[in-house]
């Protein structure tokens, strides 16, 4: 028996567009886009943040070795 395809009535509900047994083979693939399209943008944002900061590292780095008084 399918979790969930029952009323509390005793009553077999018809009409679940959204039901227990109908979504489950492509949820697992929504899930998965979702998870990748984050894990996609986290990476692309660490990307972005690492070249910023090094290059404000280099340029600190610059001010401070230089010779100009």
């Amino acid at each position: 028996m399918i979790i969930g395809t029952q009323s509390k009535c005793g009553q077999a509900l018809r009409r679940r567009p959204f039901g227990v047994a109908q979504d489950r083979s492509g949820q697992a693939m929504v899930e998965f886009v979702v998870v990748a399209g984050i894990l996609l943008a986290t990476v692309a944002i660490m990307t972005i943040f690492l070249n910023t900061f090094q290059s404000y590292g280099t340029r600190v780095l610059n001010l401070v070795g230089s010779e100009y008084p």
